[in-house]
């Protein structure tokens, strides 16, 4: 099996960020280190992990020569901590993988296979599957497809993509960075001024001026906790619509509010056995309103 050399430039860089993460971590490295696509780099950003997460990732046999280990010199926030970590990668394709989430083997194979095919996507996930670590709780997309193509609306209207199964172009990636922080600053991807929901801001950013493409198979688990979380989702309903209608104005409230009222009433049926609080929150639709120009058709 070829594993790219250290000294060669991968075509798919994954980013990890930890922090006090080692529950989980050799179970998910596991599902990395046997994925079918091997042109692949690890980016490992620990956050300042006071447990035995830097032993277990620095000591991985199977990822041995791929895994590019990193370490803050102080915890910063997440989306802080991804842009660390994309900084030093390499790959024309990005991918991002939780510390305690999974992969199956054909992951990067497919959506790698999904750029190469259209120049003019620039951010394919996969279907998903939430499991609490035992048992399948629910797959994202086992009665619908999302939308392909230039889908930003649709995206609006139901954030539908879980960090761990997003794949994101170099080129797309490059094309909605953010301005530095600082004069002189290093690039700016994931928004840094948000907490809860950097990774959705992205999403939007990147599908306003990308195609999507999706992987109609659930080569990604998300682990989840089993608990109720009713209220979790409805505020998540709530929050997403009031952002979009303080961002896209008229808009909005015209073609998507009532579409968000009607899953607001359905949603809560799936939340008692799929979504943990953490997870929701970092799913909200949420996304910078300074700064921001675009319409919504």
């Amino acid at each position: 099996m070829h594993h790219v050399p250290m000294s060669e430039a991968p075509v798919v860089s994954v980013i990890m960020n930890c922090l006090n993460s080692s529950e989980h971590l050799q179970e998910t490295l596991d599902s990395l280190a046997a994925q079918t696509f091997t042109d692949f780099e690890v980016i490992f950003w620990d956050n300042g992990s006071t447990d035995s997460s830097p032993q277990i990732a620095r000591g991985h046999a199977g990822l041995a020569g791929r895994l590019r280990y990193f370490r803050g010199e102080e915890t910063v926030p997440l989306g802080a901590a991804r842009n660390l970590a994309i900084a030093r990668s390499r790959g024309r394709y990005v991918a991002f993988l939780d510390c305690d989430d999974l992969w199956r083997p054909e992951k990067l194979a497919r959506q790698v296979a999904c750029f190469e095919a259209d120049p003019h996507v620039g951010l394919v996930s996969t279907d998903t599957e939430i499991f609490d670590g035992k048992h399948v709780l629910k797959r994202l997309f086992a009665e619908s497809r999302p939308q392909r193509g230039k889908a930003f609306a649709a995206l609006m209207e139901r954030q539908w993509i879980s960090m761990s199964s997003a794949m994101l172009s170099r080129a797309a990636l490059d094309s909605v960075v953010c301005p530095p922080a600082r004069e002189g600053g290093a690039p700016v991807w994931f928004d840094e001024s948000l907490n809860v929901c950097e990774e959705a801001d992205i999403f939007y950013r990147v599908a306003h001026d990308w195609e999507l493409d999706h992987v109609d198979a659930p080569l990604t688990l998300w682990r989840v906790l089993a608990v109720q979380l009713v209220v979790a989702v409805v505020c998540n309903l709530f929050l997403n619509t009031l952002c979009l209608s303080l961002v896209y104005g008229k808009a909005f409230m015209v073609l998507l509010a009532p579409r968000i009222i009607r899953n607001l009433i359905m949603w809560p049926i799936d939340a008692f056995i799929f979504f943990n609080t953490a997870k929701v929150l970092e799913m909200t639709g949420v996304f910078r309103i300074l700064g921001k120009t675009r319409t919504a058709v």
